[in-house]
């Protein structure tokens, strides 16, 4: 069974016009109705990337955080990804 690892983005330090700018030439490249492929985030200066099937991310300060999209909870939250719990 091949589990598909959890996709986090941390965006640092830019601004609300920077990041529709950036996000709008990235999703320009591409087919507009699917997400590009997550290496292209990383030519993104103030985005990191992670890949993982397990984390906990805490602030210092309460950050939301999203998920598809939709803001789902604050940190501090731990994240793992559950083999076989949807079904596609």
């Amino acid at each position: 069974m091949r589990i598909i690892p959890l996709g986090i983005c941390i965006v640092k330090n830019i601004d609300k016009l920077r990041i529709i700018s950036v996000f709008l030439s990235v999703f320009t490249r591409g087919n507009p109705l699917h997400l590009p492929e997550i290496k292209i985030y990383n030519e993104i200066p103030g985005v990191e990337i992670y890949q993982t099937k397990k984390a906990y991310l805490e602030s210092e300060v309460p950050l939301y955080f999203h998920g598809d999209a939709e803001i789902i909870s604050s940190t501090p939250i731990h994240l793992e990804v559950i083999p076989k719990t949807l079904k596609a």
